[in-house]
């Protein structure tokens, strides 16, 4: 009787580490597939979501993602598990596919440190990023831009603040002279303790 109890409880033993063995591979399997840093360049220009080829490029659809309020996340919605790299940073990039907006996002992320200057953080990341974005697609002189708080009225007041404080989207949104019709927006917005940064590609 005790050693019928004895190989019951060595069976338990070996399934278990068996089971936990086999978590940790899938765990490492997964994180080989979705680890890959890709670039913007990969992803930036992608029209049918469902056709890509690479197989490093892994998207899933899904509505559990966050963006600008200028778009509306739908069922038609997909993100890439990977990291992607643009001017030396990582971000994610979004796919919106609806009748209604149709636009590729890649959606960056920057702490901001309360102990700090709120103005001299956002204003810096904001300038960064709008030099980054407009050396990247090729905004010349003649290429001119609109800028607006998304759903809200002129306000006498820095754009850090309204950001900041009000939790207020900054928009801008520029109009490509030698592209007829083509525009690419840049949104800024708050998310908790994070300052949001968005290049998008309107399809």
């Amino acid at each position: 009787m005790k050693n019928k109890k004895l190989i019951l409880i060595i069976i338990a033993i070996v399934l278990i580490v068996a089971l936990i063995v086999g978590i940790m591979m899938n765990k490492k399997n997964t994180s080989v597939n979705i680890g890959k840093t890709i670039s913007l360049d990969e992803v930036f220009n992608i029209e049918n979501v469902e056709e890509v080829t690479n197989e490093d490029i892994k998207i899933e659809k899904t509505r559990d993602i966050k963006v600008s309020s200028k778009y509306i996340v739908g069922a038609n919605s997909y993100i890439a598990k990977n990291k992607v790299e643009f001017n030396e940073r990582k971000g994610t990039i979004i796919f919106l596919r609806e009748k209604y907006n149709k636009a590729n996002i890649y959606q960056t992320s920057y702490y901001i440190d309360k102990d700090g200057s709120m103005s001299e953080q956002i204003g810096n990341r904001i300038e960064r990023f709008i030099r980054a974005c407009t050396s990247y697609i090729g905004i010349g002189e003649e290429d001119k831009y609109t800028e607006i708080f998304v759903g809200k009225e002129a306000e006498e007041m820095p754009i850090e603040e309204r950001i900041y404080v009000n939790k207020e989207e900054y928009s801008r949104t520029y109009e490509m002279e030698n592209e007829e019709g083509k525009k690419y927006d840049l949104n800024f917005y708050m998310s908790g303790d994070y300052f949001i940064c968005e290049l998008v590609n309107n399809i």
